[in-house]
């Protein structure tokens, strides 16, 4: 009992004789669990807010949009009405897909529209959930409710007017109310959905568009949901022309980019602890260096060699007890607010209890990793023997004196400068950690500057993420005025200013995967025109250019299991086509699945088909909105012209945010990391060549130049980390990104490397660390020479 109560109050002595030291690892420890912590909550609690609001609003899992004309809706509502996994169907909802620009305040919306009519009788299923306006069961004529995340983007509150495009050009509309739509809330789906009263439609819109209509299903459970769906395709004959949207995709819609940048986290943390771990190393063997004296005494007292380890154990113990829970406390509030803010748009409280289950794991998880780190270092503890430490305060070289550096060889350089290479070449190891720590720092940093500009660049280089090279794009509305493609075509390639003109509409194309036996609903694109002047890039093979040949989104050739060569069947616009495979892309569109096929593959299937979407790419110097400003004033509203852009902008500006925010959390705790292991560092060196200093003390160097030449050995090793930093980041990063952004599509990661950025972070790191190791170096000017004489 009196040797736990010694060890005890020993462990509680040495942290409050150092508790500046202390602070710092507790710090960096906390931070570790803290950035561990929010990496893991996010993953596993992103999707918990969407499914709770899917389930209270009673969603459906498939939402069928499809031409009445080719499916009979009471036959489709009826064959899922008879399944007893399915629990209820809506009634067949008219809709119209809007690809013409809707307006507010004069400024084009960025996402595309379906305008659908609300029943006069919702039922039970698909609730909508008003956040903002008066209650109602249905917009009155004349108003519009508009899901949250379009409100979100665009400003819009209710009481204002939205400007819908009609058949009689635009039509003004009131704003009733903000809803959470479970479907169509999200901010990451395009087009989105937008509410009119019951009738509506005809009053603005031309009756042959009437033809679209959406049915909602809802099962009982998710479970099988994918074995009913291939039996819905093969109950129509094996094929389903038109597009469905079930759970997975609603539920990508809300949280797919930010699973990606939680998954960044959490490797980033398992990183950042070991730096942590590195950094304890440094303090502890700091520690024991000190305090090499006092554990001769305690030795000679008494103390066994464990004993002495154990004040260690318990010291740093004691200093996680309190530092993790503080960490991962923060980390509870920090996954709640996260979380709050990403999932937004469906106004759902986040839970906390199973957030406290994850804190408590990775409260004992760190605790056992820290007492077990810190039980192997402190070894070295219970190694000191009692005399030497009584009378040379210090450990007794045995054995040959490390290798160091011939003096004549730096005869060139500054005194401080000659002994910081010195110490350096005599302590390897703790150079490496200290370089290794600012490498990671390095490389957080960079990741932070470089992954930001590269997004904020993809609206200049949209072709390298998947999509095209437009700088304006133009739809062949026909509002009044109609204009048949060809006539477009043409008056669009003639035109003064355009260097190429493609079109990019979309169909959507039924695969049937060979193994399974089961179909998937894939959108593709319909090309005619100039691929290669849309810039249409390809990882391998080439674009198509014949009418039965297509290329392949990257993820969906991986599912299929086709490549270049191969041949793969096509069920589209009612027929079904044999294609050969001869490129294969990548796309951040619909996350790497999709296709591409030429005009004339789609009219095999219908040859009257026709699109309405047209990327132009400009000239050198031609400025896209005076492009636009005279093609309208020219074609009056049979074109509808907007910005290369368009279409992701908004969703871009919140992914951007998103990624500023963690990579710069990143960055920070790492940078955090590398000062403490430079400060512990610092104060080893210091210790471990006291007599040194002493030595050149009394041959009369100054405090100042004693004091940069601890600093600059840490600036070389900052140096060399940094540019290490640098060089992993070139040699790795396009592997390590790519990797990471398989999953949405992006093997070949389109990166791009912002030289002014990097230019000002690097002297800013560099600083950072001299200036961690500027604090800790007035400890030598303590070093008194008479002490050492009598040592």
């Amino acid at each position: 009992m009196t040797a736990a109560r010694s060890i005890l109050l020993m462990a509680r002595s040495n942290l409050a004789r150092r508790k500046g030291q202390g602070f710092l690892v507790g710090a960096i420890v906390g931070l570790s669990a803290l950035l561990f912590f929010t990496g893991v909550g996010v993953i596993r609690e992103l999707e918990t807010p969407v499914h709770t609001m899917l389930d209270r609003q009673r969603a459906s899992q498939f939402t069928l949009l499809f031409d009445a004309r080719i499916h009979d809706p009471d036959s489709v509502r009826a064959w899922w009405t008879a399944r007893p996994e399915v629990t209820t169907v809506t009634e067949p909802m008219a809709v119209i897909e809007l690809r013409e620009s809707a307006f507010f305040r004069g400024k084009q919306l960025s996402r595309f529209l379906f305008v659908a009519e609300r029943p006069l009788v919702s039922g039970e299923q698909d609730l909508i959930r008003i956040v903002d306006g008066p209650p109602a069961e249905t917009p009155a004529p004349g108003q519009v409710w508009l899901p949250t995340s379009l409100a979100e983007e665009t400003g819009i509150r209710p009481g204002d007017t939205l400007e819908i495009p009609g058949a009689a050009g635009l039509v003004p509309m009131i704003v009733s109310a903000i809803v959470v739509d479970p479907q169509f809330s999200a901010p990451f789906h395009n087009p989105t959905r937008i509410w009119v009263s019951a009738g509506e439609l005809p009053s603005h819109f031309q009756s042959v568009r009437l033809d679209r209509v959406m049915v909602g299903v809802r099962l009982g459970a998710d479970e099988g949901a994918e074995t009913l769906w291939d039996a819905f395709v093969a109950a129509q004959g094996g094929v389903y022309s038109g597009s469905v949207f079930d759970r997975q995709a609603v539920i990508a819609g809300y949280t797919a980019p930010y699973a990606l940048m939680a998954a960044m986290i959490v490797a980033f943390s398992a990183l950042g602890f070991l730096v942590a771990l590195f950094a304890i190393q440094g303090t502890v063997t700091s520690a024991i260096l000190a305090d090499f004296k006092i554990i001769g005494i305690l030795r000679a007292q008494g103390f066994r060699p464990r004993d002495v380890r154990r004040v260690y154990e318990v010291q740093y113990l004691l200093l996680a007890a309190v530092a993790l829970p503080i960490g991962v406390g923060l980390g509870v509030v920090v996954v709640r607010q996260t979380i709050a803010l990403l999932t937004k748009p469906i106004a759902t409280p986040v839970g906390t209890g199973s957030l406290f289950l994850q804190a408590g794991l990775i409260l004992l998880l760190f605790l056992l990793l820290i007492y077990g780190f810190v039980t192997a270092v402190s070894r070295a503890a219970g190694r000191v023997r009692p005399a030497d430490a009584i009378r040379y305060g210090a450990e007794a070289r045995e054995g040959a004196p490390a290798s160091s550096i011939p003096v004549r060889r730096l005869a060139r350089l500054s005194v401080p400068m000659i002994m910081a290479i010195k110490n350096l070449a005599l302590q390897k190891r703790r150079a490496a950690f200290l370089v290794v720590s600012v490498l990671f720092a390095t490389l957080a940093a960079v990741l932070a500057i470089n992954l930001d500009y590269s997004f904020g660049r993809m609206t200049k280089n949209l072709a390298r993420f998947g999509f095209d090279a437009a700088d304006v794009r133009v739809s062949r509305v026909g509002r009044r005025f109609s204009m048949r493609h060809e006539a477009l075509m043409t008056a669009l390639t003639g035109r003064e200013g355009v260097r190429a003109v493609a079109t990019w509409d979309g169909v959507d194309g039924t695969f049937r995967f060979d193994s399974t036996g089961s179909t998937k609903i894939v959108a593709g694109t319909v090309i005619d025109g100039d691929m290669e002047g849309l810039q249409y890039r390809n990882l391998r093979g080439r674009n198509p250019s014949g009418p039965r040949e297509i290329s392949l989104a990257i993820r969906s050739a991986e599912e299929l299991g086709r490549d270049v060569g191969d041949r793969v069947d096509v069920h589209l616009l009612g027929a079904t086509i044999s294609y050969e495979v001869v490129g294969v892309y990548q796309s951040i569109n619909n996350t790497g699945h999709g296709f591409r096929v030429r005009l004339e593959g789609v009219r095999l299937a219908s040859p009257l088909w026709a699109p309405a979407e047209y990327a132009v790419a400009l000239e050198p110097g031609v400025d896209p909105a005076q492009f636009i400003a005279a093609l309208e004033a020219e074609y009056g509203e049979a074109v509808d012209a907007k910005p290369g852009d368009f279409f992701i902008r908004d969703q871009l500006a919140t992914i951007m945010a998103g990624l500023r925010m963690t990579n710069g959390f990143l960055a920070v705790v790492f940078l955090l990391a590398a000062s403490v292991f430079i400060f512990n560092t610092t104060l080893l060196t210091i210790a471990e060549n006291r007599r040194i200093f002493g030595i050149l003390k009394t041959a009369g160097m100054t405090p100042a130049q004693l004091r940069t030449s601890v600093v600059a050995g840490v600036g070389v090793q900052a140096a060399i980390g940094t540019v290490a930093g640098i060089a992993v980041w070139f040699l790795a990063a396009p592997v390590l990104l790519s990797g990471l952004f398989e999953q949405v599509g992006l093997v070949s990661f389109p990166l791009e490397h912002s030289v002014v950025g990097m230019a000002v972070a690097l002297p800013l790191i560099f600083g950072f660390c001299l200036a961690s190791a500027w604090a800790p170096s007035r400890r030598v000017l303590e070093v008194n020479a008479r002490h050492l004489i009598v040592e």
